[in-house]
């Protein structure tokens, strides 16, 4: 059987689909538990996601190690999912609550680093792996060639829709950009807040700052980027 945090991360990347999304969202409606499950696992993935997160490697490991912990005791049938919740999110707010001082301004305007986890795919000329390459040595034309090829085979993908518009923005083609991440801002995957923060950016570069500040108005102060849509948002004031 597939373990059950295996099934919620597949949710969180927008990975389920007909019956299998319809079946989880309806669990999702009437099972407390599992919706805290599901903001948890949001969290600890976006932290340990996040390049630009952590400057200390202990604390980055320590995440790790709890993390995977977590994980692995889940398949335990003596597992306490309630006794791990308060401490896996007193590390998530301790550790949010410092991230406001790591920023610079300029980090708040780059773009950033694509998630090297491999989304599932079939064998193929080209692949996600691919596309992670080009995006890392900032070869964004390349990378967003091979992600609208991968996107033409699974259009419903938000993983390939979200770095898509990243890379449409590292070229400055900011109609493009802003076409994919606004789906990508709409959807229910964890993508959506940073789509938003990163639509903010494009409407800030095109000086059109009342949209870019209804947009950080409208992220989640506990997502991934909480801290820096904060910090973006009072530079407009």
């Amino acid at each position: 059987m597939e373990k059950h945090s295996e099934r919620i991360q597949e949710y969180i990347d927008g990975q389920l689909g007909g019956d299998e999304l319809r079946s989880f969202e309806a669990r999702l409606a009437v099972d407390v538990e599992l919706r805290s499950m599901v903001a948890l696992q949001r969290e600890v993935y976006a932290i340990l996601c996040n390049d630009h997160a952590f400057h200390a490697p202990k604390v980055r490991m320590s995440l790790k190690e709890v993390n995977e912990q977590y994980r692995m005791a889940d398949a335990s049938p003596t597992f306490n999912k309630r006794k791990w919740l308060p401490l896996a999110l007193l590390l998530f707010v301790g550790i949010m609550g410092s991230l406001f001082f790591f920023h610079t301004n300029e980090d708040l305007y780059a773009l950033p680093a694509m998630r090297s986890v491999i989304v599932r795919e079939p064998i193929r000329e080209v692949s996600y792996k691919d596309a992670v390459a080009a995006y890392t040595k900032k070869s964004y034309a390349e990378a967003s060639h091979i992600l609208e090829r991968l996107l033409a085979k699974q259009p419903e993908q938000m993983q390939y829709k979200y770095y898509l518009g990243l890379s449409y923005m590292g070229q400055e083609r900011w109609s493009d950009a802003i076409s994919r991440l606004q789906a990508v801002a709409e959807s229910s995957t964890w993508f959506a807040d940073d789509a938003k923060y990163y639509l903010a950016v494009i409407y800030i570069s095109k000086e059109e700052r009342s949209n870019a500040r209804l947009l950080l108005d409208d992220i989640s102060p506990n997502s991934k980027v909480g801290v820096k849509a904060k910090r973006l948002l009072h530079t407009l004031k």
